[in-house]
């Protein structure tokens, strides 16, 4: 009889570590402990990961959308309003500003208040916002319209948080490259309906028309989940398992999970003599654990150094009976959600690392998109001695933009995105961004050239490619660096250092006095700077969310 035992046990031991979780293993009625990370791995990609990209993607493109409509507005209404140099460039700043403002706001809000909370209040900002600034009558409303429109879009961040945070690390990379695409396809929807509405219908219809895919992002929010990771931080197992289970039904991969579980952050060995199995074969100690390998009891009094067991495994019970493992959450404090983290000695290098490259990239690249219009405006491809920064426009007032020029630089972010999408997951992140960044520097530095118009077009897609490829693994791996707790109000805070960055670049990329080509070579240096700190950062392909 003992005999029979052990070959039940060692049977029901293999099916446990081999990694499948389906209904025909019986637990009885006690709830298997899962980890994130595993249950993330048997609920599968589907529709409701696709479901959720598509929400966070018309969330996250309306920040391409309002940078671009920023190169054709400030033309127009400063021919409409009859607007100085200055206010031409304070419209700009405002919404810059406010992006600065609503980054440092959201970041915290979505640690505390969740990040599907966190991405609704600013989408409702920009689309309440966008819609009105087409009505107004005069400047002042426009600049404070356009100054809560950027407010909005300073929190649309969290949806690339929430995004990451639903995905499994073999995942996650690719799928955070797809949601770049909603920026180019906002960079490339602005231009269009630029070309197709500023002349027929003006700049009015324009800015509305801006607001219609916050305003579809809006209408599906019902089915926009909460984060697993953030219910997890603050407390609230249970619901994490249920935002698992539906998103599993949506998925077709239900079966994969067991009729009844719990969500744990980690597991610690049992005082009862049971003996557990870990799955994945993945373990925190030096030595390498078979899967049907019985692990060491834990010592009462040395909790954390013997038998502890990382986020990407999971443990059973042999015998089916009751766990007293290690499950509880760690409750939410003041401490774990402080901002205040970030500047610790675990965090602080990198912190300043981070904020080094956002900041930089976030000069270079909107300056670029500013200078793209200047830039094509004269008939030979660009002349680097001009020092008008309003060369384009025509006598009389009457806008002249270049759209196949330009659809050829939003074009361009096309192409970084598709390059980055095939090597994500399969080389290094931050060289990956790092020679994206050097590449784009020198590209953007050759602009200072005397060219012709098509070898012009050619350079600014090569700059504009390199730039959008660098700041896309920038976003990437600025949530993989920080815990969930700390996760929104890390992303958002560099994402703030990045506004004032863009705050800065109009008065710099509109200075007249300052001849153009000197403008075009402090952009192509300031990239490269980006570059080398991206290359300082750690690795993160592969890594698990904690």
């Amino acid at each position: 009889q003992e005999q029979q035992e052990q070959q039940d046990g060692k049977r029901e031991q293999t099916n446990l570590g081999s990694g499948s979780l389906s209904d025909s293993v019986q637990y009885g009625e006690e709830a298997v402990e899962l980890t994130l990370a595993t249950a993330y791995d048997h609920m599968g990609y589907g529709w409701q990961q696709l479901r959720v990209l598509v929400i966070c993607g018309l969330c996250f493109c309306t920040d391409s959308i309002e940078v671009g409509l920023l190169s054709f507005l400030q033309v127009e209404a400063k021919d409409y309003f009859h607007l100085s140099d200055v206010q031409e460039s304070v419209l700009s700043s405002s919404v810059f500003g406010g992006q600065l403002f609503g980054a440092i706001l959201f970041g915290p809000f979505a640690d505390r208040y969740g990040r599907r909370l966190g991405s609704f209040v600013p989408a409702l900002l920009i689309a309440v916002a966008g819609v009105i600034s087409a009505f107004s009558v005069n400047y002042e409303m426009l600049v404070v319209m356009r100054l809560i429109v950027g407010i909005g879009i300073g929190g649309v961040g969290v949806t690339f948080d929430l995004l990451a945070e639903l995905m499994p690390p073999h995942l996650r990379g690719r799928a955070l490259l797809t949601i770049e695409f909603f920026w180019t396809f906002g960079t490339m929807m602005v231009n269009g309906l630029a070309w197709g509405t500023l002349e027929q219908l003006g700049w009015r219809y324009l800015v509305g028309f801006s607001s219609i895919p916050v305003v579809l992002a809006i209408a599906s929010f019902h089915w926009l989940p909460e984060s697993p990771h953030w219910l997890m931080s603050v407390g609230k197992a249970k619901e994490a398992a249920n935002v698992i289970r539906k998103a599993a039904v949506l998925n077709k991969t239900a079966h994969k999970l067991p009729n009844n579980f719990t969500i744990v952050p980690k597991y610690s060995f049992p005082d009862d003599g049971k003996t557990f199995v870990v799955m994945n074969n993945a373990f925190t100690g030096d030595e390498t654990i078979d899967e049907t390998t019985p692990l060491p009891l834990q010592n009462e009094n040395n909790d954390d150094e013997v038998g502890s067991v990382n986020d990407a495994d999971t443990i059973g019970l042999l015998d089916g009976t009751k766990t007293t493992a290690t499950s509880t959450v760690p409750k939410s404090d003041e401490h774990n959600h402080s901002p205040m983290r970030l500047f610790s000695k675990e965090f602080r290098w990198t912190t300043i690392l981070l904020w080094t490259t956002w900041g930089t990239f976030g000069f270079a690249y909107y300056g670029t998109v500013i200078l793209t219009p200047m830039y094509f405006s004269n008939k030979n491809g660009g002349n680097s001695t001009s020092n008008s920064s309003s060369s384009y426009l025509e006598e009389g007032g009457e806008s002249s933009f270049d759209y196949p020029a330009l659809f050829a630089a939003g074009a361009a972010e096309f192409l970084g995105g598709l390059i980055g999408f095939v090597l994500v997951d399969f080389v290094s992140r931050r060289w990956l961004g790092g020679v994206a960044y050097f590449i784009s520097g020198i590209a953007t530095t050759l602009l200072i050239l005397n060219m012709s118009k098509p070898t012009g077009i050619f350079v600014l897609v090569i700059a504009r490619a390199g730039i959008f490829l660098g700041s896309s693994m920038t976003w990437i791996v600025t949530p993989e660096m920080f815990p969930t707790p700390i996760r929104a109000v890390g992303h958002a805070w560099c994402n703030a250092v990045a506004r004032l960055g863009a705050f800065s670049t109009p008065y710099w990329g509109d200075a007249s006095a300052i001849k153009l080509s000197i403008r075009i070579l402090v952009y192509g240096i300031v990239t490269i700077v980006a570059a080398i700190s991206t290359v300082l950062l750690p690795e993160t392909k592969g890594v698990s969310l904690t």
